[in-house]
């Protein structure tokens, strides 16, 4: 995950930077009066503590780039908050291909664990 990790400090910098510049004069800051604001910490804060976990594992490298993903598309948003809704569209398609690209790793995760065993009984007949 070492190039991921540079590639995502990259974006953000590049986007929080472009965030800066074009609020620096203006009087409202959509990043502070919507609810982008604690869903780039949340991101941000799952990014930072995915890239800590151990590579080996699958979830926590999904979890790594979806937070990151995440993380950009809010920046994103901020920085284009006049089409909005074409970023809406952007991050569901961001977020399809992304489970394409993950659809064979996904149900690895889950086989790990051990599911119930559910035997089916024949259903009672009525007296």
């Amino acid at each position: 995950m070492e190039n991921g990790i540079d590639l995502y400090v990259i974006l953000f910098t590049l986007l929080l930077g472009s965030v800066q510049i074009k609020y620096t004069e203006a009087e409202t800051n959509p990043f502070l009066s919507t609810p982008a604001m604690p869903l780039f910490v949340a991101s941000i804060t799952c990014h930072v503590l995915a890239s800590m976990a151990d590579t080996n594992l699958q979830a926590p490298f999904i979890i790594f780039h979806l937070s990151g993903i995440v993380g950009c598309e809010v920046l994103i948003w901020v920085i284009l908050t006049d089409i909005f809704w074409y970023c809406m569209v952007n991050m569901l398609a961001s977020l399809i291909a992304f489970l394409c690209f993950f659809s064979n790793h996904i149900p690895n995760i889950f086989a790990d664990h051990e599911m119930p065993i559910i035997e089916m009984q024949p259903p009672e007949e009525e007296v």
